[in-house]
């Protein structure tokens, strides 16, 4: 989520640090930032997706993760046709996004019910958490960088956006008391005991 506020706040700033070089002009920037904003379900749903797909191969079974997989890109495709021409790049990822979401909440929706291995309710909590604590963060990230950060380098602005956006999450998490608060402590104590 805090990936996600982030670009969702400052996504031409990413994409002009990242690509803002050379032939890619301020167009292509632009361009690539609207993209950026309509792919961030999809950023989401690619996460989610991931789990539960790996919790379906876990215990054996690839069909049903496979056979979702292609009613998505069905989907995708049959988007990219209709949206495309209306919206342009925005419509092709906004078929991306939707495809991808429509996915992980099937596979979901697969797991749960064939394999037992989803429990919805807790899997609800964390989404409606997950989406709290990122609205927050984006919203102050938007404040903080429309009042202090707005002539400053991408250099200095995307990583600080970053940061901001990980401790807005944070607190929120904390003030739910969310169990989710503490993955943050435990992935540094992972990279502690690595190095």
């Amino acid at each position: 989520m805090p990936v996600v506020a982030a670009l969702a706040v400052v996504p031409d700033r990413v994409v002009a640090l990242a690509f803002g070089r050379g032939s890619f002009d301020e167009d292509a920037v632009a361009l690539t930032a609207t993209a950026v904003v309509w792919f961030l379900p999809a950023l989401l749903a690619v996460g989610w997706r991931h789990v539960v797909v790996s919790a379906s191969y876990a215990v054996g079974d690839t069909r049903g993760p496979v056979a979702i997989s292609i009613v998505a890109m069905v989907v995708n495709v049959v988007g990219d046709l209709v949206l495309a021409p209306v919206l342009g790049v925005p419509g092709i990822v906004l078929a991306t996004s939707v495809s991808l979401v429509l996915a992980a909440v099937l596979t979901s929706w697969y797991v749960a019910d064939r394999h037992s291995l989803l429990d919805v309710a807790q899997a609800r909590g964390q989404v409606v958490r997950a989406l709290v604590s990122g609205l927050a963060a984006g919203l102050v990230v938007a404040a903080g960088t429309a009042l202090a950060l707005g002539s400053a380098p991408d250099l200095l602005v995307v990583p600080v956006v970053g940061l901001a956006a990980l401790a807005g999450q944070q607190a929120v998490l904390h003030l739910l008391r969310a169990p989710e608060r503490r993955v943050v402590a435990e992935v540094v104590g992972l990279l502690r005991r690595r190095a």
